[in-house]
């Protein structure tokens, strides 16, 4: 296990110190503006992930798989798609937006372009993923992470305000993409064309995985859309808060499981068991220790935590955070078993496995948060985790023993 760790440290410590910047961009929100603001940010997430999840179309996991295996398509090619894809999520964001109310309408247009810029970032990324060079992928999370950092607090601290901290946020994030990211790839985009023929297969291998981590994004952010509507939105912004911790633990287990994407692949195509198993076993020891961990760290110390991190305001609903590590521990298996079922060529099963969960989400969300409130919204996260682990996992179970059937 110690030696997975290692070989994924420049890609994990990347995307720990990213999801750690932005955990403390939010904690610094709590501690300097106020609670409606934070509210408008964490819905306005709400919002366009989802939008934007469906316009990736998974293309990472996908291009790792072919770039490891086939080499079916092009690096332009996917970039190409990408391009596409994020401005038309742009688009339907724009749709979106409640335009009556200026500062909520501000605060979604910025959260819409970091997205975009995150996006864009993110099919470079796949690419030095597959060659399996994640130390770019590091560097350039690193300069991000910074950026946010610094830009974060010294904005907030004089302002008190999101927006501004926002606008200076995306421009680092922009300078990034521009000046680091695309500088790296830009003889690869020599090819780059937006009427490339060969589009339309990636998009028919992308959309069902597409529409997959979109109601996974749905799934995960039914509980804030029953939130603002049943209460408030300054209840959206403490359940992300709290969410977050389970956030940046998932952070750790995408890490590994994005290092080892390639493996599970080239190890699944080789019919070799035994390296799959051992990898599978790996990471779910990983999950495991990090989920129990964080469950018993908070169990005594919730109240410490939350004062300690978040400020006196919210010492009050303290006592969620134990039932919202529960719910991690089961997110992190379900990452996991996420990730098995693209490397294992399960991509038609995704979509329906995915409806179901949501409308499972939904009805949870529909009994426990009109009574319950914030602790209805964390059940509801926590029940819809282990559904969707069981699930999944059940399915990785049934291919693998295929798998061996036919060895």
């Amino acid at each position: 296990m110690l030696a997975l760790i290692n070989k994924a440290k420049w890609l994990l410590s990347g995307n720990v110190l990213f999801a750690f910047s932005q955990w403390l961009m939010l904690i610094f929100f709590g501690h300097f503006s106020s609670p409606i603001q934070l509210g408008y940010y964490s819905y306005a997430l709400a919002i366009a992930a989802p939008v934007f999840m469906l316009g990736n179309l998974q293309l990472r996991p996908l291009m790792i798989a072919d770039l490891s295996l086939e080499n079916k398509f092009m690096f332009s090619q996917y970039f190409s798609l990408r391009m596409i894809t994020t401005i038309l999520a742009i688009g339907v964001c724009l749709f979106l937006i409640k335009w009556s109310d200026k500062v909520s309408a501000v605060i979604f247009l910025l959260v819409i372009s970091l997205k975009a810029s995150e996006s864009m970032s993110d099919i470079i990324y796949a690419y030095y993923n597959a060659r399996k060079e994640v130390f770019f992928i590091a560097k350039s999370l690193a300069i991000k992470s910074f950026l946010i950092i610094s830009l974060s607090f010294f904005i907030l601290n004089y302002t008190g305000n999101i927006v501004y901290s926002l606008a200076a946020t995306f421009i680092g994030y922009f300078l990034v993409l521009v000046f680091f990211d695309l500088s790296r790839v830009k003889n690869n985009l020599k090819s780059f064309s937006i009427f490339d023929e060969s589009l339309r297969k990636i998009i028919i291998n992308g959309m069902p995985l597409g529409i997959a981590v979109m109601l996974i994004s749905l799934q995960a952010n039914i509980p804030k859309y029953f939130l603002e509507h049943y209460f408030n939105v300054e209840l959206v912004g403490v359940y992300t808060i709290f969410y977050y911790f389970i956030i940046v633990g998932g952070i750790v287990i995408s890490s590994v499981c994005q290092y080892l994407s390639p493996y599970f692949s080239e190890s699944y195509r080789d019919s070799n068991l035994y390296e799959l198993k051992r990898a599978i076993f790996n990471v779910m020891l990983i999950a495991s220790i990090l989920g129990v961990l964080g469950l018993a760290i908070t169990l005594p110390l919730h109240g410490f935590i939350i004062k300690s991190i978040y400020g006196s305001n919210y010492i009050g609903y303290s006592y969620l955070l134990p039932y919202m590590m529960l719910a991690g521990l089961f997110t992190y298996f379900s990452i996991v078993s996420g990730y098995l079922l693209t490397s294992l060529n399960l991509l038609k099963v995704q979509m329906p496995i995915f409806i179901f969960l949501m409308a499972l989400t939904f009805l949870f969300s529909y009994w426990l948060i009109p009574t319950y409130g914030l602790l209805g919204a964390v059940y509801t996260t926590m029940l819809s985790a282990f559904s969707q682990f069981l699930i999944s996992s059940l399915i990785v179970y049934n291919k693998i023993k295929e798998l061996a059937s036919d060895v």
